[in-house]
């Protein structure tokens, strides 16, 4: 049986763990994040932790684009990755309660 390598899967950014890397990022805001403040490094550390920032952004734009999702863009023109992911999630329950 062949065995599966998703941490090399995301950091070669495929397509397939484009889609869940964005889903499973905005579930994981909605559910874990207990402040507003938001971090790469935040996100699942033992999953995501050695996956490096750039591949993050790049599978969250590939993700994206495949659900038909926006990035957001600030009014200065930045491109807005983890703010995107986090309001794809809906509001954090913890945050909340």
């Amino acid at each position: 049986m062949a065995s599966f390598d998703g941490r090399k899967r995301l950091q070669a950014q495929e397509d397939h763990a484009a889609r869940l890397f964005v889903l499973f990022a905005a579930e994981w805001f909605r559910r874990e994040v207990v402040s507003l403040f938001r971090r790469w490094d935040d996100v699942a550390p033992g999953v995501l932790g050695a996956i490096d920032d750039n591949a993050k952004r790049s599978l969250t734009l590939k993700g994206l684009q495949y659900w038909k999702r926006d990035l957001l863009i600030a009014s200065d023109g930045s491109r807005e990755f983890i703010i995107t992911l986090s309001l794809e999630g809906g509001i954090p329950a913890n945050v909340v309660l």
